[in-house]
């Protein structure tokens, strides 16, 4: 199980297309977690996501992939995870990753106070060019909600170019996908606008 989850996490293969026989205990809360979310099954992804973390209640992981989900995937689901978001930066507020996932929540659910707190913790952590790469999307992200749209558009740019700057082509086209979200979001993007960015992604 353990190593279908590896695979799942590494590779562009649902687990279930890779281990079709793969049957999963009912205490096996991390590969049920990956199972849902490979099959997009989003709101089964968070309610599995929950029991992993009351399964394993020191680990940052089950509360990154939740927070994650809930405000990607989930519509309308940001405002109740809040508190799994608060632990994150109660417990695992050196850990970037988890950070931008709680970042990520508090954004969806327009908490613009502790988006911020954790906008300026991520940006400090930011020691290598992928959580740089994160930092600005976080900023981009935040700015576009709550700040300035131009700010957003060029942190978003500057997010896709350190990217690319060490290969990381998924984290670019992630990225340059959040920003025509977020263009389109604002409700007042010009055909052009939206264009250029459509442009961004057909490059990567």
């Amino acid at each position: 199980i353990a190593q279908a989850v590896w695979l799942g996490e590494h590779s562009n293969r649902a687990i279930q297309l890779r281990f079709p026989g793969l049957e999963i205990p009912e205490d096996a809360y991390e590969a049920r977690a990956y199972m849902h979310l490979d099959a997009r099954r989003y709101l089964m992804a968070v309610d599995s996501a929950i029991s992993w973390h009351h399964d394993q209640p020191f680990q940052s992981h089950p509360l990154s992939f939740l927070c994650t989900v809930a405000a990607v995937y989930c519509d309308g689901l940001s405002g109740l995870v809040v508190g799994y978001a608060d632990l994150i930066m109660s417990r695992h507020s050196a850990d970037w990753n988890s950070v931008n996932s709680a970042l990520l929540v508090y954004v969806s659910a327009g908490n613009q106070e502790k988006a911020s707190s954790a906008l300026q913790i991520l940006s400090s952590l930011a020691k290598t060019k992928v959580a740089e790469s994160f930092a600005k999307a976080g900023l981009g992200l935040y700015e576009y909600y709550f700040g300035d749209s131009e700010v957003g558009r060029i942190s978003y740019i500057d997010a896709i170019e350190k990217a690319k700057e060490v290969g990381r082509t998924d984290l670019a086209f992630t990225a340059a996908t959040f920003l025509l979200v977020a263009i389109a979001a604002r409700g007042d993007a010009s055909a052009f606008e939206i264009g250029q960015t459509v442009d961004v992604l057909d490059k990567l």
